[in-house]
């Protein structure tokens, strides 16, 4: 009878403990392994940035107030996104610097637009895998006709609108370093573009 009595007493405790964790979302099979149902993708957690080939093409203005000189142009870069955090490219930029140019205090004045082409290498990293998610970067290039060196850290927010696409906003602080120039010339670049 006492036997009978604590496996009747075995039986409801397994069975109250089984009920209670169904109905928290997991299945206890024994004290040693448990099955947890995987999480349904949503619009928000949607995962669209996937391993493979990746390009990017952005948009840019480049005010510099004090210099009296003002820069836009674009830039595309294209490589491999080797998870879904980290992406790794090269790339090129055609910037048109509008540079205007007093003499004195008279009224004479002079604006020259120079085209200018720098190649850089493209790091992203994006800490999130959602839909919308905050990206930091950093683009190493050189000025060939300037012989300088050109470091552009960035951040941004990526918006994927679809598998593989999404629409990219950011402001980019680049520093161009020259060995013939001791100060450095750092500038804010707001940016829009879209990757693919």
């Amino acid at each position: 009878m006492k036997i009978r009595v604590l496996h009747l007493v075995f039986l409801l405790t397994i069975s109250s403990t089984i009920a209670a964790q169904q109905a928290g979302g997991t299945i206890a099979l024994n004290t040693y392994e448990s099955i947890t149902p995987p999480q349904q993708q949503t619009w928000w957690n949607k995962k669209l940035l996937h391993r493979g080939y990746k390009g990017y093409l952005e948009f840019f203005t480049e005010p510099y107030f004090e210099e009296n000189t003002f820069l836009f142009g674009a830039s595309t870069s294209h490589g491999r996104q080797f998870s879904s955090k980290i992406f790794l490219g090269a790339g090129t930029s055609l910037i048109f610097m509008k540079y205007g140019y007093i003499r004195n205090t008279s009224s004479y004045g002079l604006t020259v637009t120079i085209p200018i082409i720098v190649s850089f290498i493209d790091f992203r990293y994006t800490p999130f895998t959602k839909r919308i998610t905050p990206v930091l970067g950093l683009k190493p290039g050189y000025l060939i006709f300037f012989n300088a060196l050109k470091i552009s850290p960035y951040v941004g927010i990526r918006w994927g609108l679809c598998e593989g696409f999404g629409v990219n906003l950011g402001v980019e602080f680049p520093t161009l370093i020259s060995p013939y120039d001791k100060e450095e010339m750092t500038a804010v670049r707001l940016k829009i573009g879209i990757d693919f």
